[in-house]
């Protein structure tokens, strides 16, 4: 191998870990929602059935 194939080799090598890296980012901010959304509900249906508030 030559120095230019090897070369050519890390960026692609790079590039492929710049995109498992934005999978991941994404990933986790999905992750970050959904536990975010549950939280509310958690809180909304803690409020609900403890009577101190109408019912929304």
């Amino acid at each position: 191998m030559t120095e230019n194939e090897i070369q050519d080799d890390l960026k692609n090598i790079e590039k492929k870990l710049d995109d498992v890296k934005k999978i991941n980012n994404a990933i986790r901010s999905l992750l970050l929602v959904i536990v975010f959304i549950l939280v509310c509900f958690f809180i909304m249906s803690f409020i609900y059935f403890s009577g101190q508030f109408p019912p929304i």
